[in-house]
This record gives structure tokens, sequence and C-alpha cells, in this order.
């Protein structure tokens, strides 16, 4: 397999997202996971070691150690456990350690709670997966709120198979737009669930999990599938690709960034690199190129006539989306609730 991790702070030092996860398995299962710490929420600030911090940045970082050392412990058992049937006990795990922790650091119990500030939240995504009989791997997305898991593939393009907790609903395109709010986040407070979603996915195939800084500032769901193949394509090593893509996130993000990615199928980088050439092509000459004329024109346009190419713009997108869409979405399930 071949992993690469992106992880960029706004503030050093004071970045919400946690590293992310990139966890094997000797059963030849793994996990992939992000976190972002939601700061808004969770803009607290508390001491530690003689610094502020907030609540937010301490969220993402002990839910991490949480998840990994809770994945760790149950892969290492030497009868078979199913992990994704009994993420119930992971989920009162985390809510056992997040009210311990603000029971720790909050000396202000009267401090006033509301839906809009949480103490500690974050959200989570991931995938865990596990080969199969047809070479290829059963796999779950586990999500709280808007971070997103996907599979790249060099047919099928980016699919996204987490689902967004936001209350307004709407797919990625419309989530572009729109302004909805977290429905669900882990969380010291109120109760949060981990949202499952199973799919099965053919070998090879690229597992990917990122938080909102990836890719919430391109104009179209397409760029960044393509961010992240266009960079794949101008390097020749791994490390390389991990740096440009670095860079590229780093330039366009006004936001802490996480990102992990495990790709399983390719002997080595070069042939990696090879699998997504056409892939590249068609991303460029169907959606990127298209809607780069528009950007290019924009810049020249006399005033009052932007109004109406911007117009032509959001249309030619709608209609990008509509052969972009299915695929984008061909994965997507809605949640599956743990019951466990």
């Amino acid at each position: 397999m071949i992993d690469l991790k992106v992880f960029l702070e706004k503030i050093d030092q004071k970045g919400e997202d946690s590293h992310p996860i990139i966890l094997h398995f000797r059963d030849g299962s793994g996990l992939v996971v992000v976190f972002d710490g939601m700061g808004g929420a969770g803009s607290q600030q508390y001491e530690l070691g003689g610094k502020q911090f907030s609540g937010a940045w301490f969220a993402s970082r002990i839910m991490k150690a949480v998840v990994a050392a809770w994945f760790k412990q149950k892969k290492a058992r030497k009868e078979p456990y199913d992990v994704i049937a009994n993420l119930k006990d992971l989920e009162e795990v985390m809510n056992i350690v997040l009210k311990h922790t603000a029971k720790k650091l909050d000396t202000n119990e009267s401090r006033l709670k509301s839906n809009l500030h949480k103490r500690f939240p974050t959200t989570l995504t991931g995938i865990y997966y596990e080969p199969n009989d047809s070479n290829g791997f059963r796999a779950t997305a586990i999500n709280a709120g808007d971070s997103r898991s996907y599979v790249l593939r060099p047919k099928e393009g980016l699919q996204q198979v987490s689902v967004d907790d936001l209350t307004g609903g709407g797919d990625a395109f419309q989530n572009l737009y729109g302004d909805s709010k977290i429905s669900n986040c882990i969380n010291a407070d109120s109760g949060f669930q981990l949202n499952t979603y199973p799919f099965s996915v053919d070998s090879p195939v690229i597992f990917l999990s990122a938080t909102d800084g990836c890719f919430d500032y391109v104009p179209f769901p397409a760029h960044w599938e393509y961010m992240v193949v266009d960079s794949l394509m101008d390097n020749n090593s791994l490390d390389a690709w991990q740096q440009d893509l670095t860079n590229r996130l780093r330039e366009i993000a006004s936001d802490d960034t996480a990102l992990g990615l495990s790709a399983h199928g390719w002997k080595n980088f070069e042939e990696l690199k090879k699998a997504f050439a056409s892939r590249h092509v068609y991303l460029k000459e169907t959606f990127i190129s298209p809607m780069d004329d528009y950007e290019k024109r924009l810049q020249v346009v006399e005033e009052d006539k932007k109004g109406e190419l911007l117009k032509e713009r959001h249309s030619l997108r709608k209609q990008l989306w509509t052969i972009y869409g299915p695929g984008y979405e061909g994965l997507m399930k809605k949640p599956e609730l743990n019951q466990a």
C-alpha cells in the first residue's frame, strides 16, 4: 500500500484539526480517519502547560488518541472481533473521556451552554476496510460532522462514501453555496452518534478522508478530485506528491487541513501514477478547462456585463454537475445507526 498524510495549521501549534490516523492491521484490514475540531462552537480557551488552547484543539487530539487506541486494542485480540458491529462501545468510551476532560479542564461549570457553543466539539470521518473474497474490500465509512470520506479509482473517479451531518441536507454541489449547520458532532455536552455507511469496492482503490479545509475552497467538486490527481501527475515520488499537495492546499485553504490517503493494489508509485493518466485528461477536458475559461473571461469583462457572465458560469456548473454528480454520489447511502 501507499500512504500519504497532509496536515496544515493556519496558526502554528494552534490548529484545530489533528494529524490523520492511518493504521494497517495484520489481517489486511486498515483504518483512515481525520478529525476537525470545531473552532466556532468550541472556541472556549483552556490552559495546558501554561499555554491557552481552544476546546476544539483539545477535542480533535484527544479523540484521535482514543480512536487509535480503541482500534489497536480490538484488532490485537486473538479471537475475531467485529469492530463495526461494536462501534457503540467506542462511542461510550469517547463519551466517558470527553466528560472526564470537561470535568478536569473546565473549572467554570456554570458556563452557559447552547446549541451554538459546545465543550470539546470535533468532527470525525474515516474508513475502516478489510479484504473480501473477490480481490476487493468490505468497507465502512464512519462519520460525525461535515468532514468527508471517499474512494478514488481511475475509472470511477472520486466518490464520497460518507454523508454530511447537516441540517439542510443537500449534495456536494449545493453545499458549496449553502449555509447549513452541523446536526451531529462529537462533544462533551450533548448526545452524538457515529453514523456508518457500509460499501464494497474492488481493488485497486484509494481510501481518502479529509477535513473541510481540503474541499470547501474549490469552485466545483471536480476541482477537488483534480487537485489530488493533477498533483499526482506532476510528481515522480510519494514524498514529492505529498509536499506538492500540501503546498496546493496551503494556497487555497482559509482553514486548517488534514488529509489521510491509503492506496491499495498498485505495486509502486509509478504504477499508481500511470493508472490515473486517463482520468487526469478526462477531468481537465470535461470540467476544469471549461470552468477555467469562464474565470479568464470574468477577469477582463466589462463591469456592466459581469452579472450576466456570472449567471452563465453558474448555469455551466449546474450542467456539469449532471455529468459529474451521479458518479461522485454513486456509493453514497443513508446512515446506519449503531444500535449494538
